[in-house]
């Protein structure tokens, strides 16, 4: 099971970004992100397209994301953008950004 601590950036959700900080898992055969009250989100795997890291320069830092394509329960393409967090190194939070992409994209067969 993976499970890290994200950022929620944006996606297709009708949730405006402030940052709001949750948990990304992977549980089962689904992928699950909850943040605050307003985001419950449940993504089973047979749903997911496809994933992939972004890595985003600041000023003095890195900063890796995750991006991951899905349909929604009408079929509709949606796309979900999180910052993986790591509060130790960044060589820790690319490992985990790259984890996450290979567990994936192994599972979905992408």
């Amino acid at each position: 099971m993976l499970k890290d601590r994200v950022i929620y950036f944006g996606g297709s959700l009708p949730v405006p970004c402030r940052y709001q900080k949750g948990v990304l898992a992977l549980e089962d055969e689904a992928v699950t992100f909850r943040a605050g009250d307003e985001i419950d989100l449940v993504i089973p795997l047979t749903r997911l397209k496809g994933v992939r890291m972004e890595e985003v320069k600041y000023y003095s830092s890195i900063g890796y994301f995750l991006r991951l394509e899905y349909e929604d329960e009408q079929g509709q393409p949606q796309h979900l953008l999180v910052e993986v967090r790591s509060f130790i190194r960044r060589g820790r939070t690319l490992y985990k950004a790259r984890r996450w992409v290979e567990e994936l994209s192994r599972r979905i067969g992408d």
